[in-house]
């Protein structure tokens, strides 16, 4: 009986992709497998021998001489099977190739789908970083703006704090007047109280005669000064020029025009060396003085007079022939104040 050997070998002949070396994946090549079939013929060999036949007959075989060496008479039987067990070899390298092929193609499938996904997430990875980048950028920006807008806000509180300061001074300033002035009011209505008060006292009594004795009392209000038909009060309070006047108007009078150089000199007998308001303002005009009548204060007067410059409102300092114009607080609380002169028609 013969044996037969198949030996099989394949080659796998590949190249290196030359876009990623460094992947080290093989592509497929054309022509690249091959195969080696052997078929070896065992020396025993089955003879069969006919039990009737000649052996002597030199058409039959005989006995095989070990020394020839021909080869074996093969057959029919014999080449059906070595054509089946060369199809079978032929089968199995077809299939073995496949299988190769397929092996093959799907490593190659797979290194290109982990390149494929290597290479996503590189890309990716770089839009992470260019994001986080961006967002550092973003975050540096609005911390410089919220520094800047923390400035800018401890500024604004502080402009606030000082103006509320400022207001609450203000204010504090204004009750100050407002209280004062009230005082004040007060303090005119109890005059005017009580000079209508002397003034209903009189009612009936003789009328003013400028020879009486005591013609103070008879032609003018509890101390008052007759003098040529007028009444003159001098205070001993002191208040702003504006105050003043508006006291002198209460009391049915006004601060004193002096009109004559003897009704100058009566005021000024007085001798107190003190200064008093009188009735005469540049308030209208600037440098333009005049009394409250509208008479200009005449500057060919025996009295001098010069300015100082801080107000709109005179003065007038008794025992000399001096007036003092000031130019500015006639109505400051806060600023001095000084004594007034009265001036109203005596009763008739």
């Amino acid at each position: 009986m013969a044996a037969i050997y198949s030996n099989v070998k394949y080659k796998n002949r590949g190249k290196k992709e030359e876009d990623e070396p460094s992947k080290g994946s093989l592509a497929i090549s054309d022509d690249i497998i091959y195969s080696e079939v052997h078929i070896v013929q065992s020396d025993q060999t089955n003879t069969q021998t006919a039990p009737d036949a000649d052996l002597s007959h030199p058409n039959l075989p005989g006995p095989q001489d070990p020394a020839d060496s021909s080869p074996e008479t093969v057959t029919p039987g014999w080449a059906k099977e070595r054509l089946l067990l060369r199809s079978l070899c032929a089968i199995l390298f077809v299939v073995g190739l496949i299988i190769t092929v397929l092996y093959l193609g799907n490593i190659s499938h797979k290194e290109t789908e982990k390149d494929g996904t290597i290479k996503k997430l590189k890309t990716d990875l770089k839009e992470k970083n260019e994001t986080i980048k961006k967002l550092k950028t973003d975050l540096k920006e609005k911390n410089e703006n919220n520094t800047k807008l923390q400035g800018e806000n401890d500024k604004l509180i502080k402009e606030k704090d000082a103006i509320i300061k400022q207001f609450q001074t203000d204010l504090k300033e204004k009750n100050y007047t407002n209280t004062k002035l009230q005082e004040e009011n007060d303090k005119l209505i109890k005059d005017k109280e009580e000079l209508i008060r002397q003034l209903k006292e009189k009612e009936g009594k003789q009328s003013c005669n400028p020879t009486a004795q005591n013609v103070d009392e008879v032609c003018c209000a509890e101390g008052w000064k007759y003098f040529m038909g007028k009444c003159y009060y001098f205070s001993t309070d002191e208040k702003t020029w504006t105050a003043s006047r508006d006291a002198c108007l209460a009391v049915g009078g006004d601060l004193v025009i002096i009109n004559t150089p003897e009704e100058e000199n009566f005021i000024k007998k007085l001798n107190n060396d003190e200064y008093y308001w009188i009735g005469l303002t540049d308030a209208v005009k600037e440098g333009d003085w005049r009394w409250l009548d509208g008479t200009k204060l005449s500057t060919t007067s025996i009295h001098q007079y010069y300015t100082w410059k801080r107000g709109n409102c005179g003065l007038m300092q008794l025992t000399t022939d001096t007036y003092y114009l000031r130019n500015t607080l006639c109505n400051n609380v806060n600023y001095r104040k000084f004594k007034r002169v009265c001036e109203a028609k005596a009763s008739i």
